[in-house]
C-alpha cells in the first residue's frame, strides 16, 4: 500500500472514530471491523483511491451513523447522559479552579499595593553644655 493511500485511510479512520460517540467496547469493535473492511476492500480493488473508499463505505459521518444505528438506543442514551454529566462536572471543576486562581491573584496583587505605614521612633538626647 502506498503512503498516500495509507495517509488517506488513517484520516478516514480517525475522522470516523471521532464521530463514534458510544461506549468504548462498541467503539473498539466497530473501529476494528471498519479497518478490516477497508483493508479487504483495498486488497480486492487495488489500486483504490479515496473516492473509491468514500463511494463504497460512504463519508466518515455516514459510516459512523450506520455503526451508531446498530447499537441499542437505550445503551447509547445512557452513555450520552453519563458523558454529558462527566463533561458538566469537569467543566464546573475547571471553572471553579480558574475563578479561585483569579481571586487568589487579585488578593495577592491587592496586598502588594496596599499602603504600608512604617512608624519610626526618634529620640533626641540633650547634652548639658558643661559636660563637654
Amino acid at each position: 500500500m502506498d503512503k498516500r493511500l495509507d495517509k488517506i485511510i488513517r484520516k478516514y479512520t480517525r475522522t470516523t472514530r471521532r464521530l463514534l460517540i458510544c461506549p468504548k467496547p462498541y467503539r473498539c469493535r466497530l473501529i476494528s471491523d471498519m479497518e478490516k473492511d477497508i483493508e479487504q476492500f483495498i486488497t480486492e480493488n487495488n489500486p483504490a483511491r479515496e473516492s473509491d473508499i468514500i463511494r463504497y463505505f460512504g463519508t466518515p459521518a455516514e459510516l459512523a451513523q450506520t455503526y451508531l444505528d446498530s447499537i441499542p438506543q437505550d445503551e447509547l442514551a445512557d452513555y450520552k447522559n453519563k458523558r454529558k454529566s462527566r463533561i458538566t462536572i469537569i467543566s464546573t471543576v475547571l471553572i471553579t479552579l480558574f475563578v479561585s486562581c483569579i481571586f487568589f491573584l487579585f488578593i495577592e496583587l491587592w496586598k502588594s499595593h496596599k499602603i504600608n505605614v512604617i512608624y519610626v521612633e526618634e529620640t533626641i538626647e540633650i547634652l548639658d553644655e558643661g559636660t563637654e
